[in-house]
């Protein structure tokens, strides 16, 4: 493989097409995949792609979340670091590409609302066990991930980013 064809295999994967190397192709190629789009942030295609994913328990890796959950739990949590350690150096990415963890977690959640409703024998064990289901999955698990990492996200980008002031 020589070099240009790297280089148009590395452009192409991460959205940009280059091939001609003419700026006119850029700057199309840019406004139609969305100019200047921070790369971080989790861009329509791959929200829409994550969503679908959700869907096609086929497709997920149910037994590796399961070990990530154990491992997290653990005596030994660093193990998690490295296998996603190895993640980013075969697939340059740190994220999982499918939502099993997630789904996981939901499925959890949900479960220990019921179980919590019937231990504590609350009234219509149906209908509480589903408000109190649906008030810790989307209330707690998921607008608090939302707030926390909206600010973690804020302080990072304030503190930590190359030229702050701090």
């Amino acid at each position: 493989m020589n070099r240009s064809s790297r280089a148009t295999k590395a452009s192409s994967s991460s959205g940009l097409s280059i091939s001609s190397g003419s700026a006119a192709d850029l700057t199309s190629s840019s406004q139609a995949k969305g100019a200047f789009s921070n790369h971080s942030s989790f861009s329509d295609p791959y929200r829409t792609l994550y969503l679908t994913r959700a869907f096609a328990f086929d497709q997920m890796d149910i037994q590796s979340a399961l070990d990530q959950m154990i491992t997290l739990c653990s005596l030994t949590p660093q193990r998690v670091y490295k296998t996603s350690y190895y993640r980013k150096q075969t697939k340059n990415h740190w994220a999982r590409d499918d939502p099993a963890f997630a789904i996981l977690e939901i499925a959890f959640l949900a479960v220990a609302s019921v179980a919590y409703c019937v231990a504590f024998k609350q009234p219509g064990i149906v209908v509480s066990s589903i408000r109190f289901a649906v008030q810790q999955i989307v209330v707690f698990w998921f607008l608090g991930g939302v707030l926390i990492s909206t600010i973690g996200r804020a302080v990072a980008n304030a503190y930590l980013c190359h030229g702050s002031a701090g």
